[in-house]
């Protein structure tokens, strides 16, 4: 171990590692993040990263997360640290307490026959190298928009207006993802 190069002297909650994949950050950051919504008044500890992104900030307003943040950039020291359990393990468990903090926005009315594909069309071929898609996609999609499909593309919408249009249709599809981590 490195000796500490900081020294915070105030409670504070470990939270954990802050990700800027949108799909690990709903799954694995958020997984501590409702014993910081009891707790507004402690600040709250990340390490991997150095700020925010703009969705996450959207993300954290809309769960009701106003925790003044610390990144940890260095070896540091705390006075003291709250470690609260972890709401989420992937493919192990989901505590109902984790549930109820994380669904915080009403859904909209679910609209009969609203069909949604789930596209990945628009991403960057960076990511597409790394997280797979589907050869040939838009043409997958001519045929879907045939057949009564509306063609949505999350990443060109705010986390709320995903919210919204994911929670009105009646049926979505598309290639595993990140995106289907929202619902």
């Amino acid at each position: 171990f490195l000796p500490p190069t900081r020294h915070i002297d105030e409670p504070a909650i470990f939270i954990g590692p802050l990700f800027n994949h949108f799909g690990h950050f709903l799954l694995e950051s958020l997984s501590r993040i409702g014993y910081a919504k009891t707790h507004p008044e402690l600040p709250i500890i990340w390490f991997h990263e150095t700020s925010y992104t703009p969705w996450q900030k959207e993300i954290l307003q809309l769960l009701d997360i106003h925790n003044r943040a610390i990144f940890v950039t260095e070896p540091t020291s705390f006075s003291q640290v709250y470690l609260p359990q972890m709401g989420f393990i992937p493919w192990q468990k989901m505590e109902p307490e984790h549930f109820e903090t994380l669904a915080c926005v009403a859904p909209a009315p679910m609209i009969a026959g609203k069909k949604c594909w789930i596209s990945r069309s628009f991403l960057d071929k960076n990511v597409k190298k790394r997280s797979g898609y589907l050869l040939n996609e838009n043409r997958l999609e001519e045929r879907l928009i045939e057949a009564g499909w509306e063609i949505y593309h999350p990443q060109h919408h705010s986390i709320q207006e995903q919210l919204q249009y994911f929670s009105s249709c009646e049926r979505i599809a598309g290639i595993q993802g990140s995106a289907f981590h929202l619902l």
